[in-house]
């Protein structure tokens, strides 16, 4: 019930024990209600660690509710801005483009500009899908020397199809943008060139190691 709910909450928010970390964590995966999930988002903030800053930023990249991902990369930059931009650069590299560009709206609101390298190589990215063949026979008639119609041969459809798409990323150049001032658009190599240039520079932003 939601009485009891408000219960569990109201306990959670005098709990600071690292242990609590997996119970929110299960809570944000299975609860259906988002305001709820805000809810435990702010909490896992509160308690922090490398298990609280791990579940955010898959809440980040998987919550179904764009605002519950928005808060979650909020909360994150206030707690760990680094330690999260690099969980989210490795997501750059997903097979599944639509976590490639939630990576890229989370590094652009993080502002870690040690991200622009890897969020250059995601500008476009190769993508394979497998096409079924569809379970079709098609019947071919053929016409006989004696003018009659006869049964010319079954042709049936071929194996899978593997399509390949390159797909430009949208929210992975709008990172890319809010993080530099450039915009060179999906040309990896116009941005690898400024990027190089900014080192020649001595632009000691552009990398921070910790």
């Amino acid at each position: 019930s939601g009485a009891s709910k408000a219960e569990i909450l109201e306990q959670f928010g005098d709990i600071d024990d690292p242990r609590a970390v997996l119970a929110l964590h299960e809570l944000l995966q299975s609860d259906s209600s988002s305001p709820f999930r805000e809810i435990y988002v702010d909490n896992l903030a509160r308690i922090g660690g490398p298990g609280a800053v791990s579940a955010l930023v898959q809440a980040g990249l998987e919550d179904s509710e764009l605002e519950v991902r928005l808060r979650a990369i909020d909360r994150l930059r206030e707690i760990a801005p680094l330690a999260s931009a690099r969980l989210f650069a490795r997501a750059l590299t997903s097979k599944s483009n639509r976590t490639i560009n939630r990576a890229g709206v989370a590094l652009g609101r993080l502002g870690e500009r040690e991200a622009i390298l890897p969020l250059i190589d995601a500008l476009v990215t190769r993508h394979e899908t497998v096409k079924k063949p569809a379970n079709q026979i098609n019947t071919s008639f053929s016409r006989s020397s004696d003018g009659g119609l006869g049964l010319g041969g079954l042709n049936v459809g071929g194996g899978p199809k593997k399509i390949v798409k390159n797909l430009q990323n949208k929210s992975v150049l709008e990172a890319l943008v809010a993080l530099t001032e450039q915009n060179y658009q999906y040309s990896k190599n116009d941005w690898k060139r400024w990027y190089i240039g900014q080192q020649d520079l001595g632009d000691i932003n552009l990398r921070r190691d910790s």
